[in-house]
């Protein structure tokens, strides 16, 4: 996300909460587009469907079955560097709230084309992680 541009994601109110809605978010913006193909499948199948669409060089943010039944054991699961859904936040009690209220199956974030911002003060920059990395 950062190397997008980006500091956080914030979904808005959808009118129909029922619907499966996936976002992309590249370097031109953020789109978003209705796809029912995906509804209560699990974190992996999604994955899978979407690598298909979308390719192996983006990664993927997702709900599952839990997350669109609104079950308090729910969560959002985030894809790791082998693009598996195995990264995920608010286990135990999260319900998976992007897909709950929004109407949200997934969000794939695409940097493929972006490029790495460079700091402001580069030689600041290289002595501020050097400091931190010593700990």
């Amino acid at each position: 996300m950062a190397r997008l541009g980006y500091a956080a994601i914030v979904l808005g109110n959808t009118p129909k909460p029922m619907i499966s809605t996936k976002y992309l978010i590249n370097k031109d913006g953020v789109t978003f587009s209705v796809d029912n193909s995906l509804r209560m499948l699990g974190n992996y199948d999604t994955v899978e469907k979407l690598k298909g669409e979308y390719g192996d060089k983006v990664a993927f943010i997702t709900i599952g079955p839990a997350g669109e039944m609104k079950l308090g054991a729910a969560s959002i699961a985030c894809t790791d560097m082998e693009l598996r859904p195995t990264r995920h936040a608010g286990r135990g009690g999260g319900r998976g709230g992007h897909g709950i209220k929004k109407g949200s199956k997934a969000i794939i974030l695409d940097d493929s084309t972006a490029h790495m911002r460079t700091p402001k003060d580069p030689e600041s920059s290289k002595k501020q992680t050097r400091s931190l990395s010593k700990g």
